[in-house]
């Protein structure tokens, strides 16, 4: 038997300018099943850079979150 699930899926990639160029910082993924149960996962890449941006750091994986939460609501 055949079970078949669909999901909307969102990624981002909150990124900060340092003098070597452009680094990507934390990675998010949010899924949203078909029954709007949703799943967002936040990955810290770059813990150096994370703590040195915290603020505008936050400010995107905040952005981030309500983009997904309005594909729940």
């Amino acid at each position: 038997m055949l079970n078949i699930q669909k999901a909307t899926t969102l990624t981002g990639t909150s990124t900060v300018e340092t003098s070597t160029g452009n680094v990507a910082v934390v990675s998010m993924y949010a899924s949203i099943a078909e029954d709007g149960n949703p799943n967002i996962t936040k990955t810290i890449l770059d813990r150096e850079n994370y703590l040195k941006n915290r603020a505008a750091v936050q400010e995107d994986m905040a952005q981030f979150e309500d983009e997904a939460w309005a594909l729940v609501q």
